[in-house]
């Protein structure tokens, strides 16, 4: 899908899954005045998230390009980068609209907050998968890894090198 069409299908989705998720009627019932500012915070605390995000890769693309490395068209075309951010607009949207649909009610089910629980969840596992996509086209993940290992001994590395550097060869 592209990316336009896969954030409007997410929008969609959203706003389909916070008008018919609160009409559940599963018990226990909890009080829907804590549920909605749950499902209030919840939203706004990922599309936070994803600002801070964005905004981190959009560094990590001015200095791959900077750099003028083929990276930048690998991590660009990842679409992992559109369907992070297309999925985080869907929670956003399921939040904002299942706290619209709670309304009024005194209870509401407890399916509301564990489905906006886990949709949360499910967008930072993204966004860290996003994350970690953007570090390794850079290839900054390597760098400490190899800064931190041992380093082999010269005459390991190249076993003529021992006897070049004895007087008789030894």
């Amino acid at each position: 899908m592209r990316a336009g069409l896969s954030q409007l299908v997410l929008a969609a989705a959203g706003v389909a899954a916070g008008v018919l998720v609160p009409q559940i009627t599963v018990h226990p019932l909890v009080s829907s005045g804590r549920i909605v500012d749950l499902l209030f915070g919840a939203g706004v605390t990922v599309i936070s998230l994803v600002t801070v995000i964005y905004s981190l890769l959009f560094l990590v693309v001015q200095w791959v390009a900077g750099n003028f490395s083929p990276r930048l068209a690998l991590f660009r075309d990842d679409p992992i980068v559109w369907r992070a951010f297309a999925y985080a607009v869907g929670v956003f949207v399921f939040c904002l609209t299942a706290a619209f649909a709670i309304g009024n009610r005194q209870q509401v089910s407890f399916v509301v907050p564990v489905v906006a629980l886990v949709l949360v969840l499910a967008s930072l596992l993204l966004m860290r998968t996003l994350q970690t996509r953007a570090l390794v086209s850079v290839l900054l993940a390597p760098t400490p890894s190899t800064m931190t290992s041992p380093r082999p001994a010269a005459s390991s590395m190249a076993p003529g090198l021992s006897r070049l550097s004895h007087p008789g060869g030894r």
